[in-house]
């Protein structure tokens, strides 16, 4: 049995899981004779998405019924074995992730610690639609069983984000029947670097001694696996992912700005990768609108309706709502290759061998058959520069930044891996036939799928050695006991004196 949807109700659906954090956070943050009208303007900018989308996209995307069964029970299962929701085993990141959580469920909106005079300044978009749920189960249950059913809610909507962003995937690399729906879930599940073969250099090639966790082989530089992502900073990855895979789906520049403001409040250091992406892709668009002489047509679709409330709305709210952060308000945005610590020299060949390694070679493959895609440029001029960057004293902006860059790779991935593999018939029989390319790119996925194995196999290990399957990491449990001194990426001191309290933020 085929099931049809039409690709613009699965952008409009999109669209909105984008829109619904923005939307709390403003209407749980902001005084309400600004978060009512904001709201309500934003919510018209995604009508006017879903309206354009139903006149403008005719297209049709055909899938099976059991095709969609196994791509829900694999990406269930996914955010399962990523301990989404504290039912298996999680990673150290969790601590603080279950933390925030917690506060987001047990505390009033805006989260103010009033005994320590800080307040939670964090890209905590993620977590707000399934803590309202946990914050309703908590109006007629105890905090326990409502902490219980926040961790459903977000086991939940991890999965159906997931779920609409594979389904964008599969749009975009044109995956028509069952077998290619399987090969690109393959892809997307344990598409990485090459980390194993960093690692092994740096060990002398001692298999002996690999670590449990791959992806730190280069010391100071690090791109995650998409693995990696959801078992670590899913809070981040997951909605990055939904946004680029609605941008590569986008015929122009219309939604753009919007599509790029309401993921700051989930994703901000991958917002601004994606923001890069988004830049290249205009820029490439209005040279061609100049030479076409139709630069009116492209200036009218930038400054689009959902385009100027995206920016008139968002913007000031995110900007002082982050000032606010002491983590970035004040560190400097650098170029950093770590010179001082190896030399030119030395720094320039370990940051080219990293990037071969996570990219580079996978990047060489593709070229031939996407040597004229534009964003396979810009994916890869991005992939080149970010991990050379760094805000503040960690690697974090590079990590995340380049999220949106892999994911654009991944699906050329898909789609060039899909397109090389062909059925022929000889002496009557059928025979499926995979060209170099294909090869040499099945060749580089299966070496980099070490890293996503490892990472699996570290959560069953625990759950094997433990014999317990829920291993949470939750040593936190809350914020309301800290100080912005000791934990500044999460909280913000003297939160009155804050020009988001004085102007913005709801009063208690």
């Amino acid at each position: 049995m085929t099931v049809k949807i039409k690709v613009w109700r699965i952008q409009a659906i999109a669209y909105f899981l984008l829109l619904l954090p923005a939307s709390f956070f403003i209407m749980g943050w902001i005084r309400p004779w600004i978060a009512i009208p904001a709201t309500a303007l934003l919510l018209a900018a995604w009508v006017l998405i879903l309206l354009h989308a139903r006149k403008t996209q005719t297209a049709v995307y055909e899938i099976k019924v059991r095709t969609i069964v196994l791509i829900s029970v694999v990406l269930l299962l996914w955010c399962y074995m990523a301990g989404l929701g504290g039912f298996f085993y999680q990673s150290n990141d969790h601590h603080y992730r279950n933390a925030i959580f917690r506060d987001l469920v047990s505390f009033r909106w805006p989260v103010v610690y009033e005994q320590t005079g800080n307040s939670l300044v964090y890209y905590i978009g993620f977590w707000l639609v399934p803590a309202s749920i946990g914050k309703l189960a908590n109006l007629f249950f105890s905090f326990d069983t409502s902490w219980f059913v926040a961790n459903i809610a977000l086991l939940l909507w991890s999965f159906l984000n997931l779920f609409f962003v594979f389904l964008l995937i599969l749009i975009y690399t044109k995956a028509d029947s069952h077998k290619k729906v399987v090969l690109a879930l393959m892809v997307f599940l344990f598409f990485s670097g090459m980390d194993i073969i960093g690692v092994l250099s740096s060990l002398r090639f001692d298999v002996t001694a690999l670590p449990d966790h791959l992806e730190w082989w280069a010391g100071i530089y690090q791109y995650s696996s998409n693995t990696t992502q959801l078992f670590w900073v899913y809070n981040q990855s997951i909605p990055v992912w939904l946004a680029t895979a609605l941008f590569v789906n986008e015929k122009s520049v219309r939604n753009f700005v919007f599509l790029c403001l309401v993921l700051l409040i989930s994703s901000s250091f991958p917002a601004v990768g994606l923001m890069i992406l988004l830049f290249g892709m205009g820029v490439y668009k209005l040279i061609l609108s100049i030479r076409s002489k139709q630069l009116s047509d492209f200036l009218k679709e930038a400054f689009s309706i959902q385009n100027i409330v995206a920016a008139v709305v968002l913007l000031p709210i995110f900007y002082l709502y982050y000032k606010t952060n002491r983590a970035v308000d004040g560190n400097s945005f650098q170029f950093n290759l770590y010179v001082d610590a190896f030399g030119w020299g030395v720094a320039l060949i370990r940051y080219i061998f990293f990037c071969l390694l996570e990219f580079g070679l996978l990047s060489t493959v593709l070229h031939k058959e996407n040597r004229t895609n534009v964003l396979y440029w810009i994916s890869v001029v991005s992939l080149c520069c970010v991990g050379a960057f760094s805000l503040g004293a960690t690697t974090d902006f590079a990590m995340r930044a380049s999220i949106p860059a892999l994911l654009v790779l991944m699906m050329l991935t898909i789609r060039t891996l899909s397109d090389s593999i062909q059925r022929k018939e000889f002496d009557g029989k059928r025979y499926f036939c995979i060209r170099k390319i294909g090869l040499e790119i099945a060749i580089i996925l299966m070496i980099g799928a070490a890293t996503p194995i490892v990472e699996c196999s570290r959560a069953i290990n625990a759950v094997s050695v433990h014999q317990q399957l829920n291993l949470v990491a939750d040593d936190v449990k809350t914020l309301s006991d800290r100080t912005a001194e000791t934990d500044p990426n999460f909280l913000a001191a003297h939160y009155q004196d804050l020009d988001f309290y004085k102007y913005l933020q709801k009063h208690s």
